[in-house]
């Protein structure tokens, strides 16, 4: 019965190898105990070994050997062969079967069937040939610059946070001493401008009983008024060039902190290029440890780009701040002395001199300075965006184009490449996501920035219009009571109930009169809004100042959270 047993099964395996070129998975099994299932290689008839038959004759027995590279592989499991297989030594008649293939009396079955499933179960899983890992050489080299990499990028953020910081206006002074200007020559011009409204309505049919002394102080009191804004403009922009002088010795001006950002840029681009010259190099590896090898690198590449565009963010934003504000001065500075030289000490001389025809010059000192402060803010706006314009355009000449970024989705699939990793990797990773973090919040800070810039563009487009429009009305009324005066004759006398200015005197005062009265309420209106604006700013200061959402306190938490995984990087390895 064993003896059967073995010979069928030599035979079904000798065809299913031959015959159809195909795995086999021998069984064999003695009386009461079973051969374990093991994997197998293609087998072909050429690598059939030889064996002897009891007649002393040589035949082929088929031994499993190696597959042609046309074959089909399979996997092959751990498992040992452990065949207790008893095979009877009784000779087997010789058989031809379709096949063609030859058995043997005699023939050692069970020997052969052991050897056999034993070279089978030596091939090695598929799969497993070739995914081999990353040399370590290649892996420590890869760790270096990875950390050389995120090291510059850190502090070129911490660079672009230095330079928005020392641009943003944290001077709690300043914000006074402009309210100060502002309150006393408004309040100074609307006492003088109400005392000559005053005077010329008193006296405009009588222009002989006006008080030369009352005539005389409103000029003068226009006259300190805009001498005050001249000052005011004068010392600001004294202290805010002091200001930038001792910012270029830090280091902090455009021109210098441009010189450092491209040294950074250009260490990380030589990191990132040997990165990529590593990769390169690193021949076949595993797929998944490629990916995460790849992955990283744009992750590297991206905070590298978003790096550079913010500093071109924050280089265009100082030059657009600087020229804006230079702008507002020569405006100011414009203003208040063709209103005060121009304006003011004309008409303080038309009445020192009884010369009413000096009314035409100041008409215009009055008119000009109007216009300026009506246009004031429209040519701070326009300067700042030819000057950002201007700086971009520079920039992209000298840095080069900024690649777009996606920061937030390579680290997502940098995360699920590197399920598991080890923690210099895990620890890179969350830096890289705190830094997209704090990128989001800065970007919302810019934004929250330009809706209040805009919001008080448009406030200053009201309010300076109302104000200089009064103004230029006061103007235009004394240029046409200066320009237009003549002697004429005496009229004739009129019924006193006509209320109609007769003589050129009258008709000089009355004209007087009503412009002066139009400037009142922009006087009046320059008063209120100065307050308004200073209340407004104080209360901003202190509920953000409460809430640590000032923009320096943010800038300087941003900064914090910087040189924290500066330290949280350099400590990991």
């Amino acid at each position: 019965m064993n003896f059967v047993f073995a010979k069928s099964l030599t035979l079904t395996l000798s065809c299913s190898l031959v015959a159809f070129n195909l795995p086999a998975l021998a069984e064999a099994s003695t009386i009461g105990e079973r051969i374990q299932p093991v994997g197998t290689e293609l087998v072909s008839a050429e690598g059939a070994s030889e064996v002897r038959s009891a007649k002393g004759e040589e035949v082929p027995q088929l031994v499993p050997t190696a597959t042609p590279d046309d074959s089909m592989p399979i996997r092959a499991d751990a498992s040992t062969v452990q065949s207790e297989t008893v095979v009877s030594s009784t000779p087997a008649s010789v058989d031809i079967d379709s096949t063609g293939l030859l058995e043997q009396d005699n023939e050692p079955v069970g020997e052969a069937i052991a050897s056999s499933l034993e070279r089978l179960s030596s091939v090695p899983v598929v799969g497993e040939v070739g995914a081999a890992e990353i040399n370590p050489l290649a892996s420590a080299q890869l760790e270096s610059i990875n950390k050389e990499v995120l090291e510059n990028e850190l502090q070129l953020f911490k660079l672009n946070t230095t330079f928005r910081l020392e641009t943003t206006e944290r001077n709690r002074r300043k914000p006074w001493r402009v309210f100060f200007y502002n309150l006393m020559g408004s309040s100074v011009a609307t006492a003088g401008i109400t005392t000559i409204a005053a005077e010329r309505w008193r006296t405009w049919r009588s222009p002989a009983k006006a008080k030369r002394g009352v005539l005389k102080a409103g000029p003068i009191l226009l006259l300190t008024s805009h001498s005050i804004m001249t000052g005011g403009i004068l010392i600001e922009a004294f202290l805010d060039a002091v200001n930038d002088h001792k910012q270029k010795k830090k280091g902090f001006d455009p021109k210098t902190m441009q010189k450092r950002a491209t040294e950074l840029r250009d260490a990380i681009d030589q990191k990132l290029t040997e990165r990529n010259q590593v990769v390169n190099s690193l021949g076949s590896v595993a797929a998944s440890e490629l990916a995460q090898v790849n992955n990283e690198g744009l992750v590297l590449q991206d905070l590298r780009n978003l790096a550079m565009a913010e500093y071109v963010q924050f280089h265009v934003r100082a030059k657009k701040r600087i020229l804006s504000r230079n702008v507002a001065y020569l405006n100011g500075f414009f203003s208040a002395t063709t209103g005060g030289y121009l304006g003011s000490l004309m008409g303080l001389l038309a009445v020192t001199n009884r010369n009413p025809r000096y009314a035409g010059p100041a008409g215009i000192g009055f008119t000009l300075s109007g216009m300026s402060i009506v246009a004031g803010p429209i040519l701070g706006r326009m300067a700042g965006n030819a000057a950002g314009a201007l700086a971009k355009s520079q920039l992209k000449r000298q840095l080069g184009p900024v690649a777009p970024a996606h920061l937030a989705e390579h680290i997502t699939t940098l995360k699920a490449c590197s399920a598991g990793g080890e923690p210099r990797l895990s620890t890179r990773i969350a830096i890289y996501e705190e830094t997209d973090g704090l990128l989001a919040r800065q970007a919302k800070m810019n934004a929250a920035e330009k809706k209040k810039a805009d919001k008080e563009y448009r406030e200053r487009l009201i309010a300076n219009a109302m104000i200089g429009g009064t103004k230029m009305a006061w103007g235009i009324q004394l240029m046409n009571a200066g320009f237009n005066f003549h002697q004429v004759p005496k009229p004739q006398a009129r019924p006193s109930y006509i209320h109609k200015a007769q003589t050129p005197a009258q008709v000089f005062a009355h004209r007087v009169a009503q412009g002066s009265t139009s400037y009142i309420p922009g006087t009046s209106l320059w008063i209120l809004d100065t307050l308004q604006a200073r209340a407004r700013g104080e209360m901003d200061v202190y509920t953000m100042g409460q809430q640590s959402a000032l923009p320096h306190q943010k800038l300087k938490d941003r900064l914090d959270r910087l040189e924290a995984m500066e330290t949280k990087l350099k400590t990991s390895y």
